[in-house]
């Protein structure tokens, strides 16, 4: 007999929700049963658009079928809906940050325990076929020992493809709260927990106009935050690290987003913002050994969209979003911490938050979760389960 699929109720239907249902087909063992919005026009419109009901929050939380929500609301949202949704029985799968602040997230975190429920939060890329096969590379020795890493994401912004950007140059905002938790998480899962951390920072624009096509088309926006951050990263492991973070800049020569450094070679790890791509290994001769990862779990590319930085090409991504909600309702299931753990996602937001206090400060900090014991990573088995394989 087949088991019924688990149903899971999103709240939060702004852009990133196209990117979830994207990958939900990839998962066959659960399904999206319910909508939430505050705006009732776009509600109607994307329970429409996808064939889902849509409801009040009210309903959704009263909903006996549903056990497990994605929080997809505005980050000053996250702690209050996902309160409400312990509160009211459920388990939850947050999007990044988990919140606005490390003490607010380790009140989430509090939250969830006392009232019995689970807890994951994005990114859940690292469960993704590229990132499983670096951390056996280096498990595996392949590199010898680890000695350093480099990460850089450099781009100029968003305000040329994301219809309402000011958020993102705002207080609260910036490239290390929006794309850093890829590249940190990544890092971590490699390399180990980070016990200090020390940055400066830069704003290098103070206007930006938008281009992106719609409603806020042409409007000014006041740059409120660094745009630029540069990072160095010590790892309790021994092994340190540069990160580079930046919106203000055209071009650059940077193939890698991350390669790693060893004592025998390089591993040049794929774009953590995704869950595909091409490992390489470089020896201490210059030999490259490329891993295709294209016909492993979650790493075939499936998701045609325009690429933000040229929008008359389209490209074929690896996105598999839903995998970090599949990951939590098999941690349920099988009675374990998900891999995409509230332990992992407050260290992740620690270095976060002390990168830019670092930078603001202009002096060194030590993380306060510096002796965290991370979750262990998915095996194939168990990637194979959560997609239900």
């Amino acid at each position: 007999m087949t088991n019924p699929r688990t149903k899971i109720g999103i709240i939060g239907c702004g852009d990133v929700l196209d990117m979830y249902m994207s990958s939900s087909h990839a998962f066959p063992t659960i399904e999206v049963a319910a909508l939430v919005d505050t705006d009732p026009v776009n509600l109607k419109a994307r329970s429409e658009q996808f064939g889902i009901p849509g409801m009040s929050l009210d309903t959704l939380l009263g909903r006996d079928d549903i056990e497990f929500l994605i929080n997809l609301t505005p980050p000053a949202a996250h702690a209050a809906i996902s309160e409400r949704a312990f509160a009211a029985g459920k388990h939850v799968y947050s999007e990044k940050p988990l919140g606005v602040t490390l003490e607010e997230a380790k009140r989430i975190v509090a939250s969830a325990q006392r009232y019995g429920r689970k807890l994951a939060g994005a990114p859940d890329t690292l469960l993704g076929a590229a990132h499983r096969k670096c951390r056996q590379l280096l498990a595996e020795g392949a590199i010898g020992e680890i000695v350093s890493a480099s990460a850089v994401f450099m781009t100029h912004g968003m305000e040329h493809w994301h219809p309402s950007p000011n958020n993102y140059f705002q207080p609260g905002g910036g490239p290390v709260f929006d794309i850093g938790p890829y590249y940190i998480a990544a890092l971590v899962c490699m390399l180990g927990p980070i016990q200090s951390v020390s940055a400066i920072s830069s704003t290098g624009f103070a206007q930006r106009t938008v281009s992106a096509q719609g409603r806020n088309h042409g409007q000014v926006i006041q740059v409120g935050t660094p745009t630029t951050y540069h990072a160095l990263l010590d790892f309790r492991s021994g092994a340190k690290a540069s990160l580079s973070m930046s919106w203000d800049v055209w071009h650059h020569g940077r193939g890698a987003p991350i390669e790693v450094y060893g004592t025998l070679g390089t591993l040049v790890v794929p774009d953590p913002n995704m869950f595909g791509g091409t490992p390489i290994l470089r020896d201490r001769h210059g030999q490259e050994t490329p891993f295709d990862t294209s016909q492993l779990l979650l790493g075939a590319p499936h998701w045609k969209v325009k690429d933000k930085y040229r929008l008359d090409k389209e490209v074929t991504l690896t996105n598999y979003r839903m995998a970090g909600a599949a990951d939590l309702v098999d941690a349920v299931r099988m009675d374990r911490e998900p891999f995409t753990s509230p332990t992992l996602v407050l260290h992740v937001l620690d270095a976060m938050e002390s990168i830019l206090v670092s930078a603001r400060q202009q002096q060194p900090l030590m993380l306060s979760t510096a002796d965290v014991a991370l979750p262990r990573m998915p095996s194939e088995d168990d990637i194979a389960r959560i997609v239900g394989n």
